[in-house]
């Protein structure tokens, strides 16, 4: 549930350097998974 965590820290407005670091790289996982999902269904 960190994810959660983050997202609503980021609404109020009050996190940490860490924390947005934190998230910016969570989302970068998950483009990357979003993006290899397509091409494991054209492998398949």
């Amino acid at each position: 549930m960190i994810e959660f965590g983050l997202v609503r820290g980021l609404e109020e407005g009050d996190l940490t350097q860490t924390e947005i670091v934190m998230l910016t790289r969570l989302l970068n996982y998950y483009f990357l998974f979003i993006c290899k999902i397509p091409l494991l269904v054209e492998y398949v």
